[in-house]
């Protein structure tokens, strides 16, 4: 059985949004060495504890 990759995606763009930001590469470079974590998980995290503050 095939995988049925239209339907997959069709799944993925309305169970999730995707966020995305250019930021300058010295400083792309620098934040990411010095975070402990994966940046999607840090960023789902800081959403998370932002919505709960506001």
């Amino acid at each position: 059985m095939s995988r049925d990759y239209k339907k997959e995606l069709e799944w993925e763009n309305q169970k999730y949004k995707r966020l995305v930001a250019k930021v300058d590469k010295e400083l792309a470079d620098e934040f990411l060495k010095k975070l402990d974590k994966p940046y999607a998980t840090w960023l789902k995290e800081e959403i998370e504890k932002f919505l709960k503050k506001n």
